[in-house]
């Protein structure tokens, strides 16, 4: 469309007027302006040239629409292939200038993309921001939803659509691969197992994962504390292999655990007990 054309220049101009001048500078015959339909436009645009628009995000003014932020954020991490990419360097200082926003969709995509990007060598600042968020922070949806009967798979939607879940799997995704980051984020993870909301809980499956080879004894803790909290989390995906490793070394225990799974009243569960009682 025609922000395609639009200079840096354009773009700062857009970004930077008080919402009750959009419609008199920048409305059209055709379209009426606004910041939600200008961030959209940026977002397309930006999977396109990610490296112009990362730069370009740094001279954004303070409390600037929080649209056009999460979606050079979002762009960044689902650029278009063989586009130019920002350096490693330029991503810190973006997540390091927006990272303490706490609109829902902001951080939402800081975890995102620190779960995109564990290659980089995140400064410890940051890394705190990322426990910060995976245990205090409280979205903008004023109704939770009631998971109490949800099956694991829409557990497993609702972790990844709240910032403290994404924050949980951006955290898993991280000490899977630097080992270093592991002893740091131990108390987090700990800390995270008493939050109230199921799919934070569940999102906690990834991080039973990723420190089982090298922290077993941690992982199964963590694994038996969740288990004490909630039963779905038997059914987080592929935690049937660490089961089947684990029977053996306490085996009554997790013919029990099977066999109240199979007596419970959730489907999912249900199955993966027959499924590990048979096995």
């Amino acid at each position: 469309g025609h922000t395609s054309r639009l200079s840096d220049k354009n773009w700062l101009e857009i970004v930077s007027t008080p919402n009750e001048k959009m419609n008199k500078r920048w409305s059209s015959t055709m379209v009426e302006a606004s910041h939600f339909t200008f961030a959209s436009s940026m977002y397309s645009q930006a999977k396109i040239e990610p490296a112009r628009f990362a730069r370009l995000s740094l001279q954004f003014p303070e409390n600037c629409y929080s649209g056009y932020v999460s979606h050079v954020l979002c762009a960044i991490h689902n650029s278009n292939a063989g586009a130019e990419q920002p350096t490693d360097g330029l991503i810190i200082k973006i997540v390091e200038r927006f990272g303490n926003l706490n609109e829902t969709n902001v951080a939402m995509e800081i975890a995102r993309l620190m779960e995109s990007r564990p290659d980089i060598h995140w400064p410890g600042k940051t890394l705190d921001r990322l426990s910060d968020l995976a245990l205090n922070h409280i979205d903008d949806e004023p109704e939770p939803k009631d998971l109490t009967t949800a099956s694991a798979h829409e557990l497993l939607t609702q972790s990844i659509n709240c910032v403290r879940g994404c924050a949980i799997h951006a955290i898993s995704r991280l000490i899977w691969a630097n080992e270093e980051l592991q002893d740091r984020f131990m108390p987090v993870v700990e800390k995270a197992c008493d939050d109230d909301n199921d799919a934070v809980r569940f999102a906690l499956g990834s991080c039973v994962r990723a420190y089982y080879n090298e922290k077993r004894d941690f992982s199964i803790g963590l694994l038996r504390n969740l288990i004490d909290k909630d039963f779905r989390i038997l059914c987080y995906p592929d935690m049937s292999q660490i089961l089947l490793w684990e029977y053996k070394n306490d085996p009554d225990y997790y013919r029990d655990l099977m066999l109240k799974a199979v007596n419970s009243d959730n489907s999912d569960s249900q199955e993966l007990g027959a499924e590990l009682l048979c096995a």
